[in-house]
């Protein structure tokens, strides 16, 4: 849950196989910020660890997100909020390398159920009609303030967000970015039309 809508219903923003992404744009204080804070205290609150794994990256240096990691709160895998572009991909790597070891988890239970792991939704569902034995694999949403740093730092950022984005969804990771402007005056910027289509929920903001 996000806000309410006019005639005061909760109104719910979803992360699903068929909306993966979403993208938010707003100005300087038309409330991004705000919004991040309600949408992953409204997810921590909704799941528990094992369903659903939260990672916040502040890329404008705000330090925004800290109180997360400083707080302990049960469900954050990470928190950074550094412009530096090795610390950025760091942090992307780490995502990508979960994407092999999700994908290793789907082989090992293909093995054990001799039922085909085709997604995440498969996974999750084979795990409870079998029982069989396969890692628990939480969902996970990863956050990003400022995304526009990661296409206009280093070419291996841009690439590393292009195949999270590309493939995260089939392993349940799921990504909510959040800017000032959706294009990049950056002539190095990797964000192109194709993959801002993966975007499919849009939130626009003053």
């Amino acid at each position: 849950p996000v806000g309410l809508d006019p005639e005061g219903n909760a109104v719910f923003l979803d992360f699903t196989e068929q909306k993966p992404y979403a993208l938010g744009i707003g100005d300087v204080d038309s409330g991004k910020t705000s919004f991040a804070h309600t949408m992953v205290l409204g997810a921590l609150a909704r799941y528990e660890p094992e369903q659903l794994a939260v990672a916040l990256a502040d890329f404008k240096n705000g330090g925004e997100f800290n109180r997360y990691g400083l707080e302990g709160c049960p469900g954050v895998q990470a928190v950074i909020d550094d412009e530096d572009p090795d610390v950025m991909a760091s942090f992307l790597r780490r995502y990508v390398a979960e994407m092999a070891r999700r994908q290793q988890a789907f082989s090992l239970l293909e093995s054990a159920s001799g039922k085909a792991v085709r997604k995440y939704e498969d996974y999750r569902r084979i795990q409870r009609e079998t029982g069989a034995v396969s890692p628990e694999l939480p969902r996970i949403l990863i956050v990003i303030d400022e995304y526009q740093s990661l296409f206009e730092g280093t070419a291996e950022t841009a690439a590393l967000l292009s195949e999270l984005v590309r493939k995260g969804r089939t392993y349940g990771i799921h990504i909510a970015m959040l800017s000032q402007r959706a294009l990049s005056d950056s002539a190095r910027s990797g964000f192109t039309p194709g993959l801002k289509d993966y975007f499919t929920t849009r939130i626009l903001l003053k």
